[in-house]
């Protein structure tokens, strides 16, 4: 907060006549300064003779003695002290230079005295030094420029004390950009560290460099800053021997020294052969040479108007002179391999600009408000700051307060009333501030905007004065006010350019424009093609309610969440503006999930606007969200009130059914945080029609029970209070067992939640033990505890079934992975992990995320005795010295119907706390149906008692135990199967697990035995079959299971054949086509969707078949519907050797088959498929017939690559379009991450307007290029003969409709 005390004191005015009057053009008055021969007595290393000198000498110490009683006495104006005489608080900006109104400067005055006696315009002695003439007049040259204030200020602008804007009092807010290995960083530097060594905030030291880029946007003051430079060169004695300042925008192809010597320097001077002399001599000092190239972004011509500058640019001139050159950003590219150091100009510094209000609120005699102005000022926005610190950017807005008496908090409306406060200003009279522009006005405003939306596409921000008459509404727009009209160096009159006072300004007009247009769809439209950023938030500002018309027209893949609600929050919460907004995040209706996916639930991250925006979309009928995950990871001093306002507008909505709040709980996790959560729990839980609840706290530390105590304790309390309607809940955290137990206990009453899960406790077995309480006591339908731990206990089973794993080197041929539960820790801590983590922190060394076993390896031969003693534990099973037999083996060639069935050793498994979950299930009136232990840590006597449940439990339905890491795990309950009296679901997946032939017979035997199964998935496991009895049970299985979905996704068959042809197949052999003749098609009639992504099958190691060679093998699977043939996705992009490219013969033969056997298939997934064709054309004609006899409606072709080798380019939407045309049942296409340009995808959306023959089309086009998706919906939307609609979110999809003649589709 600003506190002063204004007292009365003297005020100097000077009013627009008396500047104008001070201030006269530069070109003119320069020349005419600088024409007299007296300045080319200067000469490098030589005195002037006595006289003349001592004559010089005096004449500069008057005029530092002027300069400094004029210093003194206007900073004792204009000084505001605090009361009792202590320091001042706020100061002038900086001493003013001596320019008063009467003053002829030194310069000029010397050379009229010596003018006098030696003739003007007369020759030139020949012992003149031409070096020392051209120093002396470039020093005089840039001192009277830096200490001039700027020729041309707008007419707007209100009286500043003199010297306010001169750049010898330019103080820069100057940003080195480091480019580290991870990013880009910004360090502020002085303006005395450009060319000098600098050491950046890591440590590490920017060398000192040569060529050097200052890069700023318009009217951020590059052309004062190299002044500013050159006059402190020419006040100065060190730095180089020589600075010369060459204006590229007034080069026009010419030369560098035609230039300074025939527009830059006088010819009345004589000073044309003297720049000559030393240019053909500046080779030998180049070094010491400094060349500062201002406004290379204003070079109209382009490339070709910098002459011979270009090569100074690039090195080939003068390569060891030091260059400095301004641009703006847009040019970084282009000139960053040219520079060693790029700098960002940011205006100017902060407190400078501090300063800099208070003299213009003490000067034009209201110092009441300058306090006032810096307290709104502070607390605006970092894009309104950077605005005020712009050289004119600052007084715009002391103006705009100065008439208004406040500043808008919204940027976009701030900028608005500030454009237009200037131009009032500007008019001739004047108009009041809260009148309206005239019309006449804003027609030259919506004029020139125009031209100023097509430059900045162009990415330029100058206009010249042709292009202002011509089409930017005549020459009167540049007395507006908002246009300022750069310096002219040079002697010749040049067409003026123009520049706007700041990027916000111009991006504000072109906005204004796009307003005027705003009614006509097809004209904004072609507007909003590639508009740059920036733009469409003023754009927002201006419509106000009317800015739907906007939002409907952007592309949901090109606006990312945050940039769709600062829209939203500058144009206002209209139900147009919030309908637009839904169908941007997700959130609007006409959409639902895509098949087989559960609903899509966009992140809400706990920032300002987002709380913001997100609340008034849930507030909104037009929301039909039916998912919400929030981030709550709270901002620190945010503003509590946008969280609150969040949480209220969730608990009172209708359509989400399920939240999910997330966060991590690390060492900065502040213990207000977790208050704030816990006092939202009771609003969530007590939302209405809330179905789902999922809590997800991933916790860094072990121990972290207390700080989590206060969000248990809100959790008990808003379950007793819970809604009606919740079923499901999820507490993915970190809780002790004694918590637990409080939350079993709270949900004993909430009888709705049907559905608990718990993943990844470790609180062992007190926890699990309160689980199983919770069983007995009250009826649940689903219990998951994926990731979870009981206690130690490995003690052998009774049940006569080795669960032991083989060797515990884990390095024979057994294809089991070793034990690790006995290395286990003794001491029972337990503690849960981060999902995924569980090595991080080496408690286990069984690792989370289990790698495939290697192909070479197999389980190992059966032993010859398999009557004999089972090791009974892991001690003495390896001191029975057989690292290649073990007891699975054993057990797996006992013959099927004599394996002993799984039960539990109740002495030695008791009080584990899975035993008292298992065993809670199996009793009678336990109702729960679904379980889901994958990935937990179970031992064999889990997996013994676990199997014990699946025989005898009643009820349960479904049961998950994937993860598992030896085949002990799991063929229990295998085993199991054979007697299980209700179960339907059954996921094994693992990608560790590896059988040979006689376990496969027992897996194969227990499901034929089995008639209620009807999901099964075996993801990931390893089939190693050398017998050809074990293909004949399996295809006997095949022929009478009851198994309705089967996932075999990434698992492996590798077949080891010893005789006949596929033991003779060379390397051109199609071992796909011996395969098939010497093992026909099994028949499957029960299977109906088949999961085949990622399969292969291997003949005596050599990969025969994967992808589409699986289709002629499955022609008896005469029920499918749904199949899926992806390719491996880890293979894109891999070694040539593991590439699987579909060539044209396997293409054909796969729609061959296709519209053979499976015409009743619906759904087809063939993911990362590689094609790559020789004949694309006749292939795709051949393709077409097949295709017209499928029945398919849904295709996923995620990753798709099309090839077509002899052209060598790439024919994804040649594919794709055949598809469209001939598949007559389609009405879902997947193509997420397919690679389409613009024209392809122009052509795609030709295909579907004029030959899809459908009616509604729905496109899923996640991944793709933005541009490449609105350019086929361009084309799809052309000739009114289709409706699209977007939906946005974690996905892009596209909803296309047929529209009937006469007919009018839904409006957006």
């Amino acid at each position: 907060m600003y506190v002063c005390a204004c007292r009365a004191m003297p005020q100097r005015k000077f009013y627009c006549e008396c500047r104008k009057g001070r201030l006269p053009d530069l070109t003119s008055d320069m020349c005419r300064l600088l024409s007299y021969r007296s300045l080319n007595g200067i000469v490098r290393n030589h005195r002037l003779d006595g006289d003349k000198d001592r004559k010089w000498r005096r004449d500069e110490e008057g005029r530092s003695s002027t300069v400094a009683v004029e210093v003194k006495e206007l900073e004792r104006s204009y000084t505001l002290s605090t009361p009792g005489g202590s320091s001042p608080v706020c100061c002038p900006p900086c001493s003013p230079p001596p320019a008063p109104a009467a003053y002829i400067s030194s310069a000029r005055a010397s050379s009229r005295r010596l003018g006098a006696g030696s003739g003007l315009g007369g020759p030139t002695s020949p012992e003149r030094d031409p070096l020392g003439r051209l120093l002396r007049f470039l020093k005089t040259f840039y001192r009277e420029l830096g200490t001039r204030d700027p020729p041309h200020l707008p007419p707007w602008a209100s009286p500043l004390p003199l010297g306010t804007l001169c750049p010898a009092h330019f103080q820069p807010h100057l940003q080195l950009v480091h480019k580290s290995e991870q990013e880009h960083r910004l360090e502020n530097i002085k303006p005395d560290q450009i060319f000098a060594p600098v050491r950046l905030s890591d440590g590490t030291v920017s060398e000192a460099p040569r060529r050097v880029a200052i890069e700023g946007g318009p009217g951020s003051g590059r052309t004062t800053l190299c002044l500013r430079l050159l006059h402190q060169w020419a006040t100065q004695s060190d730095g180089p021997a020589l600075a010369f300042i060459v204006p590229l925008r007034e080069l026009r192809g010419s030369p560098v020294l035609n230039y300074l010597a025939r527009e830059l320097f006088p010819r009345t001077a004589a000073l044309g052969d003297a720049v000559a002399q030393v240019w053909r001599t500046l080779h030998l000092m180049e070094d010491r040479v400094l060349f500062v190239l201002d406004g290379y972004d204003e070079c109209v011509g382009g490339r070709a108007s910098l002459g011979d500058a270009a090569d100074l640019l690039e090195g080939r001139l003068f390569p060891d002179a030091r260059i400095l050159v301004t641009c703006s950003p847009s040019n970084s590219t282009a000139l960053a391999p040219l520079v060693q150091r790029r700098i960002h100009l940011a205006g100017l510094e902060w407190p400078h600009v501090e300063r800099l209000c208070v003299a213009y609120f003490i000067h034009n005699d209201i110092a009441e408000k300058a306090c006032e102005f810096l307290e709104a000022l502070n607390v605006q926005p970092q894009s309104v700051r950077q605005l005020g610190q712009h050289p004119l950017g600052w007084i715009m807005l002391c103006c705009l307060y100065q008439d208004s008496g406040n500043l808008p908090t919204e940027t976009s409306a701030l900028v608005q009333a500030a454009v237009k406060c200037i131009v009032k200003r500007s008019l001739d009279p004047p108009i009041p501030y809260n009148e309206e522009i005239p019309g006449h006005c804003r027609k030259r405003l919506e004029d020139f905007g125009k031209v100023s939306l097509a430059a900045l596409r162009e990415g330029r921000c100058c206009y010249t004065e042709a292009e202002l008459r011509a089409r930017g509404g005549g020459i009167e727009v540049t007395r507006l006010g908002f246009l300022t009209r750069g310096l002219t160096f040079g002697q010749r009159r040049k067409p003026d350019l123009y520049t706007p006072i700041h990027m916000a300004v111009a991006e504000f007009l072109a906005a204004y424009y796009l307003t005027s247009v705003a009614q006509y769809a097809n004209i904004l439209r072609r507007e909003l093609e590639g508009l740059p950023s920036g733009i469409i938030g003023h754009l927002a500002g201006l419509l106000g309610p009317k800015t739907h018309l906007i939002l409907n027209q952007l592309c949901p893949l090109e606006v990312p969440p945050r940039a769709v609600f600062s829209l939203l929050k500058a144009a206002g919460a209209s139900d147009g503006n919030i309908s637009a907004v839904c169908r941007l995040v997700g959130a609007g209706p006409g959409f639902g999930p895509a098949p087989n996916e559960r609903p899509p639930a966009p992140l809400v991250h706990t920032s300002p606007l987002e709380l913001e925006g997100w609340a008034r979309i849930l507030d909104s009928p037009a929301c039909t969200l039916e998912a919400l995950e929030v981030v709550f990871q709270v901002e620190r001093g945010s503003d509590p009130r946008y969280l609150d306002d969040f949480f209220d507008a969730l608990a009172g909505n209708e359509s989400v059914k399920l939240v999910r709040i997330t966060s991590l709980l690390g060492q900065e996790f502040p213990a207000d945080e977790a208050q704030r959560l816990a006092g939202h729990l009771k609003s969530v839980l007590g939302k209405k029609k809330l179905n789902d609840f999922e809590l997800v706290i991933t916790c860094l530390e072990e121990a972290a029970h207390d700080r989590l105590e206060c969000v248990v304790n809100a959790l008990c309390r808003g379950l007793s209070h819970a809604s009606g309607s919740l079923s499901r809940l999820v507490l993915d955290m970190n809780l002790s067992g004694e918590q637990v137990s409080r939350v079993c206990e709270a949900l004993r009453d909430c009888i709705q939640v049907q559905a608990l899960h718990l993943p990844h406790l470790g609180c062992g077995c007190e926890g699990l033990a309160s689980v199983a309480e919770l069983l007995k006591e009250r009826p649940l339908l689903a219990l998951n505890l994926a990731g979870s731990w009981g206690a130690k206990n490995e003690d052998p089973s009774s049940s006569g079934i080795s669960m032991g794993s083989g060797s515990g080197s884990g390095s024979g041929s057994s294809g089991c992975a070793s034990s690790t539960l006995g290395t286990l820790p003794l001491n029972r801590c337990y503690s849960s992990l981060p999902r995924g983590a569980l090595t991080a922190y080496g408690s286990l060394t069984r690792p989370a995320t289990l790698p495939r076993l290697p192909l070479g390896l197999g389980l190992g031969p059966a032993p010859n005795n398999s009557n004999g003693p089972l090791p009974q534990n892991d001690r003495d099973r390896d001191s029975n010295g057989s690292s290649k037999r073990n007891s699975d083996s054993v057990l797996c060639h006992r013959l099927p119907l004599l394996h002993p069935l799984p039960t539990c050793d109740v002495a030695s498994h008791q009080g584990t706390g899975f035993h008292e979950i298992f065993n809670a299930i199996r009793e009678p009136n336990c109702k729960l149906r679904s379980l889901n232990v994958s990935k937990c840590l179970l031992g064999g006597l889990d997996a013994g008692c676990l199997g014990e449940t699946v025989r005898k439990a009643r009820n349960l339905d479904a049961l998950r135990a994937a993860g598992a890491s030896r085949p002990a795990d799991v063929m229990p309950l295998v085993l199991a199967l054979t007697e299980a009296p209700c179960l339907q679901l059954l996921d094994l997946s693992s990608p560790r697990l590896a059988l040979d032939d006689h376990p496969s017979r027992l897996l194969c035997h227990a499901l034929a035995r089995n008639t209620t199964l009807k999901l099964l998935s075996l993801e990931g496991w390893t089939f190693r079959i050398e017998e050809s009895d074990s293909l004949a049970v399996f295809s006997e299985l095949l022929r009478y299971t009851s198994v309705r979905e089967l996932s075999l996704c990434n698992a492996r068959l590798h077949l080891a054949v010893h005789e006949g042809p596929l033991a003779r197949l060379g390397r051109r052999d199609d071992a796909g086509a011996e395969l098939l003749r010497a093992a026909p098609p099994p028949a499957c009639p029960a299977i109906v969707f088949l999961r085949l992504a990622g399969f292969q099958v291997t003949v005596n190691d050599r990969l025969a078949l994967r992808g589409p060679l699986l289709l002629p093998f499955l022609a008896g699977f005469t029920s499918l519907s749904e199949l899926d043939l992806s390719l491996d996705k880890s293979t894109i992009g891999g070694s040539s050797g593991s590439l699987l490219f579909i060539d044209d013969k396997i293409l054909q033969q796969f729609f061959c088959c296709l519209a053979a056997h499976f015409r009743s298939l619906q759904s087809l997934r063939i993911n990362f498929w590689r094609v790559t064709l020789e004949d694309s054309d006749r292939t795709m004609r051949q393709i077409a017939k097949h295709l017209k006899l499928c029945g398919l409606s849904f295709l996923r072709a995620n990753g798709l690559i099309v090839t077509d080798s002899a052209k060598r380019v790439q024919m994804e939407h040649v594919f794709v379009q055949t598809i469209l045309t001939h598949l007559q049942c389609l009405t879902w296409l997947c193509l997420d991450g397919v690679e389409l340009t613009e024209t392809q995808a122009t052509s795609v959306g030709k295909c579907v307007r004029d030959r899809y023959p459908g009616i509604t089309l729905e496109i899923s086009a996640k991944d793709i290029h933005v541009r490449s998706v609105k350019a086929l919906v361009t084309a799809a939307e052309e000739g009114g003969r289709t409706e699209v609609v977007y939906t946005g979110g974690s996905s892009c999809r596209l909803k296309i409709t047929k529209l009937q003649k006469g007919g009018r589709g839904k409006k957006k």
